[in-house]
This record gives structure tokens, C-alpha cells and sequence, in this order.
């Protein structure tokens, strides 16, 4: 951690593109992207952004919806600043269940459990800490689970989700660092 004063003199300060780091695809599914709209935020927009305001960049809701097989498909993550990723108008029908993440509490890993085929069939949300914060759960038995990890000062502040219809066929996210 940096002595307080640097810190402090550094949140004022536009982010520099090497505060940020991308993770690998995650595949979820079997099958080729009908949909690929990019990183929401933007790349763009994150290098506008003071490291204040990145800072307080988080995923607020998980929206999703489970599908007749018990499958969960639909899957978007609402952030702070309004943004969804990814956007309206990547599925052929919205989500439509939605899970808000209590007190902007700060995520160290997202992961999804994914069945033999592979379908996404649990996503779990874990705190900085390592708890729980919450799993969604459709109805298959999980084969794989697919984690992105944050370390102990990143956080998520962008994910560009590839669709297929109504199911997300992969995911990467943007890390950042506050170091």
C-alpha cells in the first residue's frame, strides 16, 4: 500500500492505462457469439476517468434470468455509474430477475459453475474478504467452475460479455489496481 499522502495526492489524477489489466476469455458455452459489443464501460471511458472515480466504479446488480431447462442465461452486471454490460438489446429478451449487491460492497471473484456441455448453471459473487456474498443457482450439476479473481487492491470496473440469443457464450473483464 502507498504511504497516505501519495495516495491521496494521486486520486485527483487521471488513471494511467497501466492501472488496468485484462483478463483471459472465459468460454461459457459451446457455441460462436452472435453478439460481441465490446468492454462496457468503455476502454475509452475508463482512461477519461480520475482514479477517484474509478475507485468508486463497482458492479452494483447481477441481472439474469433462468431459462426452462434450469439454466441461467440473460446475464448482464449493472456498475455504479448506470452502465450495463453488456448493454440493452444483447438478447433477444431482457433479463429479467435482478440481484443487488448490498452496500457497494467491493468483489475478489466472480465465478461461474458451469455444466459437463458446458452451460452456466451457478454464478457466485465473493467479497474482498473471501465471503459469500451471494450464488445464484439454476438446476444442473457443475463440472467447471470459471473464476475471475481480483487481488486484494483490484476490482472489476468493466466485462465485455459475448451472446448468443439469450445465453452468454463468454467473458472477459478489466481489472484495476490502485496501487
Amino acid at each position: 500500500m502507498l504511504p497516505k499522502i501519495i495516495h491521496q495526492e494521486r486520486l485527483g489524477k487521471i488513471v494511467p492505462p497501466s492501472d488496468f489489466r485484462t483478463t483471459t476469455k472465459e468460454k461459457l458455452w459451446n457455441c460462436s457469439p452472435t453478439l460481441s459489443p465490446g468492454f462496457f464501460p468503455t476502454q475509452e471511458s475508463l482512461l477519461k476517468l480520475t482514479i477517484k472515480e474509478v475507485n468508486e466504479l463497482r458492479i452494483s446488480d447481477v441481472f439474469y434470468g433462468i431459462d426452462e431447462e434450469r439454466y441461467i442465461h440473460k446475464l448482464a452486471f449493472g456498475f455504479t455509474n448506470g452502465v450495463m454490460s453488456p448493454p440493452v438489446g444483447s438478447y433477444v429478451e431482457e433479463p429479467c430477475e435482478k440481484y443487488e449487491i448490498p452496500g457497494g460492497e467491493s468483489l475478489s471473484q466472480i465465478a461461474f459453475g458451469c455444466t459437463k456441455l458446458p452451460y452456466l448453471t451457478t454464478l457466485t459473487l465473493l467479497n474482498r474478504y473471501g465471503d459469500l456474498i451471494t450464488e445464484i443457482k439454476g438446476g444442473g450439476e457443475v463440472a467447471k467452475t470459471k473464476p475471475i479473481v481480483m487481488g486484494m487492491n483490484e476490482h472489476l470496473v468493466s466485462l465485455h460479455v459475448e451472446t448468443h440469443i439469450n445465453s452468454i457464450v463468454q467473458i472477459q473483464a478489466i481489472i484495476f489496481a490502485d496501487i
